[in-house]
């Protein structure tokens, strides 16, 4: 995921290159291609803030759980609610992830149909 988030602000960092230096054609293009890629960076942002959540979470079911073992506390159900939220949590970063997936689709739509009018 931060891989795709580099590529995007890389890309983005060219186009508005791109901008400074264009045509009023080229600069509503890239615009709108810019836009894109800011949608998409806060996709990806996202989905690695929940991800990263689901780490934290499930770090903390592991610790809970060896310590419960050796004090022999009974926090069965506090440590079940933590396994809940890191699912859920790997469930949303999931549902942000394939939304940027879709996104990138499209953007990558909007510069065929730009080349075919060509």
């Amino acid at each position: 995921m931060t891989n795709r988030l580099g590529r995007a602000i890389d890309r983005a960092r060219q186009l508005t290159d791109a901008y400074r230096h264009g045509t009023e054609a080229d600069r509503a293009r890239i615009k709108g291609q810019l836009e894109v890629l800011w949608r998409r960076a806060g996709l990806i942002r996202a989905s690695i803030v929940w991800g990263s959540s689901s780490l934290l979470l499930v770090s903390l079911v592991i610790i809970l759980l060896f310590v419960s073992t050796l004090l022999g506390l009974e926090i069965a159900p506090f440590i079940a609610i933590l396994f809940g939220c890191c699912m859920v949590a790997v469930v949303i970063s999931l549902i942000y992830f394939i939304r940027d997936i879709n996104l990138s689709l499209h953007a990558l739509r909007m510069e065929i149909d730009f080349e075919e009018k060509k």
